[in-house]
């Protein structure tokens, strides 16, 4: 189920007419952690961090070290993996670095 984070961040992508994500997609080989909006072509992925004022689960001890693996085991496998909290989504600042993010994919393609 998509929280209202989620569909907000898609509205953008949608307004700013990206390709469409792939939605919980597992890249990591072996693994069961899963990208909220993955573009596996150019290996960009971003996640949702909700609830981090509301003690959800990106902050708990348990969340922040998922989060923290899963990053670096992005990293690892060659994957731009965007963070992105609820200020960021609604200001527009997650859409700015997305954008940048395929920017950067043209430029070395």
């Amino acid at each position: 189920m998509d929280s209202k984070l989620e569909n907000l961040i898609g509205q953008h992508i949608r307004a700013h007419k990206l390709p469409p994500p792939e939605r919980n997609y597992k890249a990591i080989p072996g693994r069961k952690l899963e990208f909220d909006f993955a573009w596996p072509p150019i290996k960009l992925a971003v996640e949702v961090q909700g609830g981090v004022w509301a003690k959800g689960g990106h902050t708990s001890g348990v969340g922040a070290n998922r989060d923290c693996e899963k990053l670096c085991l992005a990293q690892l496998e060659g994957w731009i993996l965007l963070p992105v909290t609820t200020n960021q989504i609604r200001s527009g600042e997650a859409i700015k670095w997305i954008l940048r993010a395929f920017d950067l994919h043209k430029r070395f393609d």
